[in-house]
């Protein structure tokens, strides 16, 4: 009589890596989809008129500091790019000369960021009476820095002249030079207002809290509807087709097992989710702060779990080591619900005849299989 204990190889096949790989791209696909229709056709209908008073509050203070212009039809936009120098100086000067000093021309028309705290370049605060003056514009935005710009080839601009003096107290102009063209003139007042006229703006306490605010809300339909797609794509369905067999899984003929290669509980489709939470959850960390997180923390789980399905026996990915499962090969596999289904398949399998002997001391009796 000799005792034979079979082993999970006999029965189950794991799945190849490159049926797996297709499985995958498959399943991203069909979840990318329902991400979509969750997307459009639930959260963002629901969620957006939450956002719309943050854009439409942001969107007044863009008007009132002229960063943005209202068309024919009373929507805001951008100011053109193509616009010429005399536009952009009005723009800029408007911006530097009249709000953030606070001393709108037009009542009504002025915005919080006169409030702001301003500093210097060094870091040091200086009064509200001394930032953003004409000096200030001509030799910071202007880069007229010399005493006589006229002779200093560098600079495109120069201060005007009254009775043959320079006025340092008016805006610079453009220099009559012919070297100097409207296009470079126009190049670097774009310059100018892009770097320094939307950084600034867009720098602000009340501007980032209705930027995040507005944000939040937009990342909040996109986690939602990815965190209900991931349900539809990896527990529903598997669980409507059986034995953990996704959209993908079914086309490349693959299926899911527990690690003893039994049965998956549908316990375990939900602890597989986990990795997948964690990176679409990602997506609500305040990107305008930090998106280096945004990046970092998708990528290390995806890395993680290729090295480990590399270096794995099983070859099992990261959300396999989670929820304890293996991929095999489902048609060259047989999975048991359980041991003892397996020991009566493998009894009929070989025509095995058990016999068990009972042990006296009230331990487990032996069980053993011979021809």
């Amino acid at each position: 009589m000799k005792q034979r204990k079979y082993t999970l190889p006999r029965h189950t096949n794991l799945a190849k890596q490159s049926s797996r790989t297709g499985a995958f791209l498959i399943d991203v696909a069909v979840f990318g989809l329902l991400t979509i229709a969750f997307l459009f056709g639930c959260f963002r209908l629901i969620l957006n008129p939450i956002a719309e008073p943050y854009k439409n509050e942001l969107q007044t203070e863009q008007v009132n500091s002229h960063l943005r212009y209202r068309d024919e039809n009373g929507d805001p936009q951008v100011i053109k790019t193509d616009s010429s120098f005399e536009e952009y100086r009005d723009v800029i000067s408007y911006y530097y000369m009249n709000y953030l000093t606070g001393n709108v021309a037009e009542p009504g028309t002025g915005s919080r960021l006169a409030d702001e705290p301003i500093k210097n370049d060094d870091g040091i605060e200086v009064k509200k009476s001394e930032y953003y003056t004409v000096e200030w514009f001509n030799k910071n935005i202007l880069q007229i820095k010399s005493q006589n710009p006229d002779e200093d080839e560098n600079c495109l601009f120069t201060y005007q002249k009254v009775d043959g003096v320079y006025d340092k107290t008016k805006l610079g102009i453009p220099k009559d030079y012919s070297k100097v063209t409207e296009t470079d003139i126009n190049k670097y007042m774009q310059n100018a207002y892009l770097s320094t006229y939307l950084e600034n703006f867009n720098k602000l306490s009340y501007v980032i809290d209705l930027t995040n605010k507005e944000t939040f809300i937009y990342s909040l339909e996109i986690v939602l509807s990815m965190f209900i797609a991931a349900i539809g794509t990896y527990i529903i369905i598997p669980i409507i087709i059986k034995r953990g067999r996704t959209v993908g899984k079914l086309c490349f003929k693959l299926a899911l097992a527990n690690s003893d290669g039994y049965k998956a509980e549908n316990k375990q489709l939900i602890m597989r989710l986990v990795p997948l939470v964690v990176v679409i959850a990602s997506f609500l960390i305040p990107f305008w702060n930090d998106i280096f997180l945004v990046i970092l923390i998708p990528l290390i789980i995806f890395l993680v779990s290729f090295a480990l399905a590399m270096a794995s026996p099983k070859k099992a990915s990261l959300h396999d080591f989670v929820a304890r499962t293996i991929v095999i090969d489902d048609k060259t596999s047989i999975i048991f619900d359980n041991e003892i289904e397996e020991e009566n398949y493998i009894i009929k399998e070989d025509n095995l005849e058990v016999e068990i002997k009972e042990n006296g001391d009230g331990e487990e009796p032996e069980i053993s299989y011979e021809k």
